[in-house]
This record gives structure tokens, C-alpha cells and sequence, in this order.
């Protein structure tokens, strides 16, 4: 049998369903998971979703006098936030708590939490009677996924490579945003129609208590094939989508920050950030899109408020007139990148440092004399005056 297997690569995109292989393994065949934890021998059971506060723990490990002893959190693309993780210690503060990623490479964890590979996790059972082949097959399709992810992006084109690749990236970029004071960050990856991945990754400071987050997203368009080059884009935003306010109010604060900001989201801010951050070396990988600057149009403030307006009546606009969007909320300029050697490492720095600078740009007062964004008028239809 074949180690990277097409239908165990299926499987395995999925949290839910790697949760579920490592409690029916464990369930089978403890022994070699309490090993590997330190676990003192003798009764253990698993369980899956625990409640845990207002979430649900992936796996929560009991010893025989059913005491909590262990919680394993699956960290997928999206990871779980530090807040997050807070909680579940809060809930089981007896219990030992490992975070279960998918790099293999070496990462940190906020204490107390430590960090496993999933590689390793499931080579417990290689050896196994049994379930020894299923263990096999698994470890041989992560390996396989490991190794591609490691290629620059122009050289990615298996089926899957692309997805495992964000869901690598996202690793790297949390662990740059862990040495970043005072802010909180997301990371996740998404599917897009026709299966294109991507991934999000969000920050703002610890007290900001609105909608709006600094945002990158980063899309493969295409994959590479013998016909043509892996395309792939970069999307530096403003979003206030996936909050808890009305979706008015997300498109209202959204553009009232990316308005003011603007000219920090311009191609040529990006690269002095770059430059200015000590790295240089990564501006490259930005393509110059030439006058437009990375936005959809020019930067008119009135046709974006009456853009805005008509949004937030009910109507449902399309091309936004200056920026790229998703739902009017998550508002951005566009870049194609270099590809040819840009891999995963390089794309996290960047994607990291264009956040940071997003950030600084929005905590930063309003210039003298800056024109305040009105709020949205009544009729859809009648001009918004600026200034």
C-alpha cells in the first residue's frame, strides 16, 4: 500500500477526522500514546469535543479513577487562540496539555502547554499489531506532505501540496506573532470555491475592543502545472468579518479604518516597511502592480462611502471602487507574488511584518486635518460629501 494515498489524503485535511483516528487508535491501543505523554500506566479512556467553558476540548485523556490527566489540542491552520487555550487550562489545571501540530518543525507553546508532531503521535502505533498498517499509512502520507511543504511555491503541484502548504505557513506565522507585545492575533486557512486554498492570518492589540483587525490573506489562484506557473496572491486588509457586531457596522468601521489608512495598504508602504524592518530581501516577492498601486481604482473616498452606503441600505454592490473586498467587510489591496523561489519561511516573515506594519498604521492618530469618514446617509443613491 502506498504511503501518500489520494483517499488518506482526504482524511487527514480534516481536524474532525484526525481526532477521531487518534481517539480510535488510542481506544484500541493505549499504551503507546500514555508512553510517549509520561502517563503512569493503568485504565485510561478518551474522550472526544469535552466541554471545556464555552469550548470543546479535541481529545481529554482520564486515568482509571477518571480524573483528567491529559488534553490533546489538534493545531490545525486555524490554531487555537491563546485565550483559547487559557480556558482549557483553566478547566483542567491538573491535567497535562499538549498542542498537537502538524510541522514537524520545532515551535514553542505558551507554557504549560508543549507541543507534539502529529508524525509522532501516530508512529506510536507503526509497530502494532493490528492497526500498525493503518498507523503506517497516515505517518507515510504526513511525511509525504511534509516534505512538500518545504518546496518554494513554484514547485508545489500535487493535489493536495497547496492546502498542506498554508496549513504549514499558518504554523510559521503564529510563532512569529507570539514575539509580538501587547496583540492578538488568527490564523486559519479557508477553501475556496473550486477548492483554491487560503489563508488568513489577522492581528490587533490585547485593548482594542472593536471589529476591525489588521489582515493578510494569501490565495493560490492556480497551481503550477507543465503549462503554466503557480499563481499566487497577497491580499494586505482591513476586515472586521466573522465579529460579533451587525454586518452594517462591520462595513461601516471597515472602510472607516481603510480609508484612513490607506495609504499605508499601497504597494510602496509595504515595501518601505520591508525595507525599514530590516528586510529587504522579502520585497521582491511583492510584484510592483504598477499606478494602480494594489487597489482595485483610484482612491476616492466619496465613491467608496457611496459604495459603502448602498451596502449597508441592503443593496448588493459588486466591484467595490477602490478596494477588493469579501461582503464590503474585509476590505484590501492586491499582489501577485514571485514565485520561483519564495517558500513557506520567507511568505510567513513577510506576511508577519506587512501585519505589523498594518497595525502601527491603525493605531496611529488620524493626520492634521484629515477629513473624518461620515457615517453612512439614508438614501443609497444621494453622494456622501468627504471633507
Amino acid at each position: 500500500m502506498e504511503a501518500f494515498d489520494v483517499q488518506t489524503g482526504r482524511i487527514l485535511r480534516d481536524e474532525n477526522t484526525i481526532s477521531d483516528l487518534l481517539a480510535f487508535l488510542f481506544s484500541h491501543d493505549p499504551d503507546p500514546l500514555t508512553q510517549l505523554l509520561e502517563l503512569p500506566a493503568g485504565g485510561h479512556t478518551v474522550h472526544r469535543e469535552h466541554l471545556a467553558g464555552d469550548g470543546r476540548v479535541d481529545l481529554l485523556i482520564r486515568d482509571g479513577d477518571d480524573a483528567p490527566v491529559a488534553v490533546l489540542q489538534l493545531k490545525d491552520s486555524a490554531g487555537p487562540q491563546r485565550q483559547q487555550l487559557a480556558r482549557y487550562q483553566q478547566a483542567f489545571p491538573s491535567a497535562s496539555l499538549f498542542l498537537v501540530a502538524l510541522d514537524r518543525r520545532e515551535r514553542r507553546a505558551p507554557s504549560p502547554w508543549r507541543m507534539l508532531s502529529l508524525i509522532d503521535v501516530f508512529a506510536v502505533w507503526e509497530e502494532r499489531p493490528d492497526v500498525g498498517w493503518l498507523a503506517r499509512q497516515i505517518t507515510g502520507t504526513l511525511r509525504t506532505w511534509n516534505e512538500q511543504a518545504d518546496e518554494p511555491l513554484a514547485q508545489i503541484s500535487g493535489w493536495f501540496a497547496p492546502d498542506v502548504l498554508t496549513r504549514r505557513v499558518t504554523e510559521n506565522i503564529e510563532q512569529l506573532l507570539l514575539d509580538i507585545p501587547g496583540c492578538d492575533f488568527e490564523v486559519r486557512s479557508e477553501t475556496h470555491a473550486g477548492g483554491r486554498p487560503t489563508f488568513v492570518a489577522r492581528l490587533r492589540p490585547d485593548d482594542y475592543s472593536g471589529p476591525v483587525w489588521a489582515g493578510v490573506d494569501v490565495h493560490c489562484l492556480e497551481q503550477a502545472t507543465a503549462d503554466h506557473p503557480a499563481h499566487w496572491v497577497l491580499r494586505a486588509c482591513v476586515d472586521a468579518s466573522g465579529t460579533d457586531v451587525p454586518a452594517g457596522e462591520a462595513v461601516t468601521e471597515a472602510h472607516e479604518v481603510a480609508l484612513r489608512i490607506a495609504g499605508a495598504l499601497s504597494y510602496q508602504a509595504l515595501v518601505d516597511n520591508l525595507e525599514q524592518s530590516g528586510l529587504p530581501y522579502l520585497a521582491p516577492y511583492l510584484q510592483d502592480p504598477g499606478e494602480k498601486a494594489g487597489f482595485m481604482g483610484p482612491v476616492d473616498a466619496a465613491a467608496a462611502l457611496q459604495w459603502r452606503d448602498r451596502k449597508v441600505s441592503g443593496s448588493s454592490p459588486r466591484r467595490h471602487p477602490v478596494f477588493y473586498h469579501e461582503r464590503g467587510q474585509r476590505l484590501s489591496t492586491q499582489f501577485d507574488l514571485a514565485v520561483a523561489d519564495l517558500d513557506r519561511f520567507a511568505l510567513a516573515q513577510l506576511v508577519a511584518s506587512t501585519l505589523q506594519h498594518l497595525t502601527e498604521a491603525m493605531q496611529a492618530p488620524p493626520a492634521s486635518g484629515a477629513s473624518v469618514v461620515p457615517a453612512p446617509r439614508d438614501s443609497a443613491d444621494e453622494p456622501v460629501p468627504v471633507g
